[in-house]
């Protein structure tokens, strides 16, 4: 049987005191957060890359994005680039793909991030990025980058975000800060800030992947069937084996954003 969870951000993840950051949870297994067992992740782009846009700097600026979680002092996750993968690649790879043609999810999502898991213990088992270039343009290029652009390594380091296993933050509670986390739902045209880590991004990596010890999840329940996650606007949600409709979550709150764009994780079904 089909079973969907959605839980906005206000009530989802482990809420600790002066921090916003939020786990990704699994559905049937709901105190659970995902996360990977190894320090070092290996992933892979899937050829070609964005349209428009020198094939070298895109993937400088891939690698980038995944390097910018690497910057934590208090935190050991290292990432290996694997070689180019032409076609789709296979099922168990972890890899970061342009959608040029069809785009099979919402017109508003930039780019969705896919993760399989063990719900008896969170432990990921395959993610994928998706980017939608049939859609948005992007810009490798900070300086570059202009009009209706989207600057692709402030795009690709939220996803990551996602791919270790963090959900959206909840930046009401993010106090002082200058620029908004990285985790923050909402990415703008040429708005490069996602590209850097703040502080709110860097307690998040450092609680689930502390530098010498396990990883930590933000809670624990028994065994039970594996789901696949799924991650949305502003919040998470879950769905066991089978599928389920897509779910928008206080997609209302954009309309008056016009030029503003929800970066969106999306399901696939584990193992």
């Amino acid at each position: 049987m089909s079973r969907l969870v959605v839980c906005t951000l206000w009530v989802m993840g482990l809420v600790r005191p002066a921090l916003a950051f939020n786990c990704t949870l699994s559905d049937s297994n709901p105190l659970v957060s995902i996360h990977w067992e190894g320090r070092s992740v290996a992933w892979a782009m899937v050829a070609p890359g964005p349209s428009g846009m020198d094939s070298v700097a895109a993937t400088e600026v891939i690698r980038g994005s995944f390097d910018a979680w690497s910057t934590a002092e208090c935190s050991d996750l290292r990432f290996e680039m694997l070689p180019v993968i032409d076609g789709t690649g296979g099922e168990d790879d972890n890899r970061v793909l342009f959608l040029r043609d069809f785009w099979p999810h919402g017109p508003e999502a930039v780019a969705l991030t896919t993760v399989a898991h063990r719900s008896k213990d969170g432990l990921i088992q395959r993610a994928r990025i998706e980017v939608n270039d049939s859609a948005y343009d992007f810009s490798a290029s900070v300086e570059a980058c202009d009009g209706e652009l989207y600057d692709l390594g402030a795009v690709l380091t939220h996803e990551v975000g996602h791919f270790i296993g963090l959900a959206h933050t909840q930046a009401s509670l993010v106090l002082g800060e200058d620029t908004d986390p990285t985790m923050t739902a909402v990415v703008e045209p040429c708005d490069a800030s996602f590209r850097t880590l703040e502080r709110d991004d860097v307690e998040a990596i450092c609680f689930i992947y502390p530098i010498g010890g396990a990883a930590r999840t933000c809670a624990s329940l028994p065994e039970q069937e594996d789901p696949y996650v799924r991650t949305e606007p502003f919040g998470c949600g879950a769905t066991g084996v089978g599928g389920a409709s897509l779910f928008w979550i206080l997609g209302l709150a954009l309309l008056v954003c016009l030029r503003e764009r929800r970066i969106e994780p999306t399901s696939l079904p584990s193992a």
